[in-house]
């Protein structure tokens, strides 16, 4: 086994992620375009990755919390295909109902997604955390990843009904 090998090895081992989906059995929705918004819950499917958002949840924090709240969308992204699919949290915008755009922070619920380039079938799950106004509702997650070939699919998930 070579070094990178090894070193993906101990990062899955480590961090969690997994050589089998965890996506078998549920809905999918092809993407085409960035104007379609899937449920949480389903799959969506890319060219290139899947991606499921399995929950949203409001996550312990440390310190005090003024107005603001930290909220964890739970995710589970597959690589399909030939082309390297980042797993990386800050691809991560989650928008409110004032269309207000959060970017992700590090800590909040766990474990975290980690970051690493999906190779398929390889499989990543974890929290992307967010801070949020306590009044903020009607959430979209937007998750739009680097590809090597110059693309970035994006998909967007709505997480509350």
């Amino acid at each position: 086994m070579n070094f990178q090998a090894r070193l993906w090895y101990f990062g899955c081992v480590l961090f969690g992620c997994q050589p089998s989906t965890g996506l078998e059995g549920l809905p999918i929705q092809v993407v085409t375009g960035i104007d379609q918004i899937v449920p949480r819950g389903v799959v969506a499917r890319t060219e290139h990755y899947d991606m499921q958002v399995s929950a949203l949840t409001e996550c312990e924090r440390s310190g005090p919390s003024g107005g603001t709240r930290r909220v964890g969308v739970l995710v589970t992204l597959q690589a399909r295909g030939a082309v390297q699919v980042p797993a990386n949290p800050y691809y991560a915008q989650l928008i409110d109902a004032e269309n207000l755009v959060r970017e992700p922070t590090l800590s909040g619920c766990t474990p975290a997604l980690f970051s690493a380039l999906l190779e398929a079938p390889r499989v990543a799950r974890g929290w992307i955390n967010f801070e949020v106004p306590r009044a903020a509702t009607d959430f979209l997650l937007a998750y739009a990843p680097p590809l090597t070939t110059g693309e970035r699919p994006e998909v967007t998930f709505r997480l509350t009904p």
